[in-house]
């Protein structure tokens, strides 16, 4: 937003138009695909995420949690796959039964042993159901 002086009438229209406008181009830039948010409630706290730093998520050993692997951080919290992946957007791909990997942030595909390499060098796993499709998403 910015000041706008009113001791000039006869430019005020203007400068609340531009205003506006001013405010309307930060907001949808916020909102692009690429700054695309997942928010989630861990305890008493809502975390969010940005998709493109987000890696995989991960079912937990404790029952009705899942772990969110980002670039910097590890993240777990109450939820259930399917309510994420329903969440999701295209560059999320189910890959297995524990796993919904970002397709956009995997550095290799070993497809003989089933497992995806991320950008920071985690590991995902990849069922062998999953794997041809996977592949495919990845060539397009």
């Amino acid at each position: 937003m910015d000041y706008i002086i009113k001791d000039n009438y006869n430019n005020i229209k203007e400068r609340v138009h531009q205003c506006i406008m001013n405010a309307n181009e930060k907001y949808t830039a916020k909102t692009t695909e690429l700054q695309k948010i997942f928010t989630m409630k861990c305890e008493d706290k809502l975390i969010n995420v940005e998709y493109n730093k987000t890696l995989f998520f991960e079912t937990s050993d404790v029952i009705h949690k899942v772990i969110l692997h980002a670039t910097d951080r590890q993240i777990e919290f109450y939820a259930k796959m399917k309510e994420i992946e329903e969440k999701l957007d295209e560059r999320f791909y189910r890959c297995h039964k524990s796993y919904l990997v970002n397709k956009d942030n995997i550095k290799e595909l070993d497809v003989k042993n089933r497992i995806a390499q991320m950008i920071n060098g985690e590991e995902c796993l990849i069922s062998t159901r999953s794997i041809k499709g996977l592949t495919k998403q990845s060539e397009e």
